[in-house]
């Protein structure tokens, strides 16, 4: 009778491991994109794009929390600057020199182009990495890249499950469900009702 009672006892446990060797065994496989790579108008890919706007039914859903932590590396990301708008100002200045270009009886002068300071700091991301957390921890998210002035900076957040994020300009509207705690709280219900059931069925 002992065997048997300590057996019963375990099979609630027994349970709870077959029914998630169950739901995810059961769970298919998405399937493969037909068309991988695609040209498309640019509507398209702005309406599955986060919106800068928040509307009321937004700010009722969503919350925008402000990062831990605010990395900056100030001059970091010189290069990247430079290597991303190498191309620009090749085009600028071929076209600056040009439309300047003087006549045969006027002296050579090198041009001078003319350099309009940013009214921002434009930022943008060059990578990205979410680390989720185990069970009910919340997860980390970094987003890092180069901002115009040169500076390497990174964000640092800790949403506790899906998020967007929207950069405009040099800030970044980073956007995460307010109750994202409910979702684990749901998943492990069903494991733990699944384990239940097939418990006491077997």
């Amino acid at each position: 009778m002992t065997y048997w009672t300590g057996l019963r006892q375990r099979l609630p446990a027994y349970g709870l491991a077959l029914g998630v060797l169950l739901v995810f065994g059961l769970l298919p496989d998405p399937p493969d994109e037909p068309y991988p790579v695609v040209i498309v108008h640019r509507e398209v890919i702005e309406a599955r794009e986060p919106s800068p706007d928040r509307t009321i039914l937004d700010r009722a859903a969503n919350a925008t929390p402000d990062p831990v932590r605010t990395a900056t590396a100030p001059g970091g990301a010189v290069s990247d600057v430079q290597a991303f708008c190498a191309g620009e100002v090749a085009k600028a200045v071929a076209a600056l020199a040009g439309s300047e270009a003087p006549s045969p009886t006027e002296p050579t002068a090198s041009p001078q182009p003319v350099i309009q300071p940013l009214a921002s700091n434009p930022w943008l991301i060059r990578s990205g990495s979410n680390n989720a957390g185990w069970f009910f921890g919340r997860s980390t998210v970094l987003l890092t890249g180069p901002a115009a002035n040169g500076d390497l900076i990174q964000r640092e957040y800790r949403p506790w499950s899906d998020w967007s994020v929207r950069v405009d300009g040099g800030e970044a509207l980073f956007r995460t469900p307010r109750f994202g705690w409910f979702r684990p709280v749901i998943e492990a219900g069903v494991f733990v009702g699944i384990g239940f059931l097939a418990g006491r069925i077997f």
